[in-house]
């Protein structure tokens, strides 16, 4: 085992803590990304011919210390093509811009909305015509914007 494990450390994959505990880097966790783009219309050539690898994280989170991953429950922002079972990708932060999507805690729960401001200040809009805006009573308390989406669309078979 001692060899296999070493040889793991030596191609990059694990390291040690300065007490001798085997750890897995962050190059235990890349994934490859096709150089090319994949086209949604017309067929485009093989897209794993090339390319590089990359962290998830890197992709959908720009500061860790300040992100969540929050599922999402219910329908009220399909609209947005964000649906029930989705994590949410938040970065944490108490301002944002009018037709952001935050998340906001309302009467104590959090809620995943749109956020547009008119005449009678801030709302919450939901992107399905279901529901109704959500106006605080308060003040608005923003847990922070909405700046990517995880979505899976099936498991592997076991």
């Amino acid at each position: 085992m001692g060899k296999v494990l070493e040889r793991l450390r030596l191609q990059g994959f694990l390291d040690r803590t300065p007490d001798g505990v085997w750890i897995v880097t962050l190059k235990f966790f890349e994934r490859f990304i096709a150089e090319q783009s994949v086209q949604a219309g017309d067929p485009a050539p093989d897209a794993e011919s090339g390319g590089t690898t990359t962290l998830l994280d890197e992709l959908l989170v720009d500061t860790p210390s300040r992100t969540l991953l929050i599922t999402v429950r219910g329908d009220s922002m399909n609209g947005a093509n964000i649906f029930e079972g989705d994590v949410v990708v938040v970065e944490r932060q108490t301002t944002a811009s009018p037709g952001e999507i935050v998340v906001a805690a309302v009467d104590g729960e959090l809620t995943v909305k749109r956020l547009k401001r008119d005449a009678q200040g801030w709302l919450l809009h939901p992107e399905n015509p279901s529901y109704a805006d959500i106006r605080p009573k308060g003040g608005l308390e923003l847990v922070g914007v909405v700046t990517g989406l995880a979505r899976r669309f099936r498991r592997s078979a076991p």
